[in-house]
């Protein structure tokens, strides 16, 4: 499909590495939101990336097989969810992280992607997503907590009658939100500051920018 796509409309296509990928997570959360010590952390599908660096630079990049349908897939069977079903999917996370470094006095966590956007849109009460509301909201560790509680406790057809939560996510929601608050435990994290903005947007910032270094 590239070389056709190459020889037919003159377009190259550029596949990203995980490592460019990641690199990119992390000037977009820089761009905006300062120069100082930063981590961002990216709860995706099949796993979560987190990301350290500070002054604009990466100091490291770790991918986790700890993802939101990974871990939904792997530790939950049931509807809703049972708690030791969830404390297989909380075991799971902090068995990965336990390999992180405690981060620096004055860190700041960004969350970027679906998971933690979702969240915050359904703690903000959103009939529909604005990511004008979301992007740069503080959420503190409280209010994931009981996000996740709730989620939990709904069964999948409630989930998805849920204002602010895309039915697509319904499904995952719970191991993602689970995913974000051991995450926040384990690394002392008090919130997290919300970004709307991740890979695309990190791209621009590299090319018109002023970019980060890896």
């Amino acid at each position: 499909f590239l070389r056709r796509l190459r020889d037919e409309a003159g377009v190259e296509v550029e596949i990203l590495s995980g490592e460019k990928e990641a690199t990119f997570t992390y000037t977009s959360a820089a761009a905006d939101f300062g120069p100082g010590s930063l981590w961002a952390i990216d709860i995706g599908g099949g796993s979560t990336e987190v990301i350290g660096g500070a002054g604009g630079l990466i100091r490291f990049c770790r991918s986790f097989d700890v993802g939101a349908v990974r871990l939904t897939e792997r530790c939950i069977a049931s509807d809703p969810p049972t708690p030791e079903e969830l404390g297989r999917v909380e075991r799971a996370v902090r068995e990965a992280l336990s390999a992180l470094e405690a981060p620096e006095p004055e860190t700041e966590l960004v969350g970027i992607a679906g998971t933690v956007t979702t969240l915050c849109a359904i703690w903000l009460g959103l009939d529909a997503y604005d990511g004008r509301r979301v992007h740069g909201r503080r959420m503190p560790i409280a209010a994931v907590e009981e996000l996740e509680r709730k989620l939990a406790r709904m069964t999948l057809d409630e989930r998805l009658r849920l204002p602010g939560l895309p039915p697509r996510r319904a499904d995952v929601i719970v191991a993602g939100a689970t995913i974000l608050r051991v995450a926040m435990q384990v690394l002392g994290f008090s919130d997290v500051i919300v970004s709307d903005k991740g890979v695309r947007w990190g791209l621009l910032e590299a090319r018109f920018g002023r970019g980060t270094q890896s």
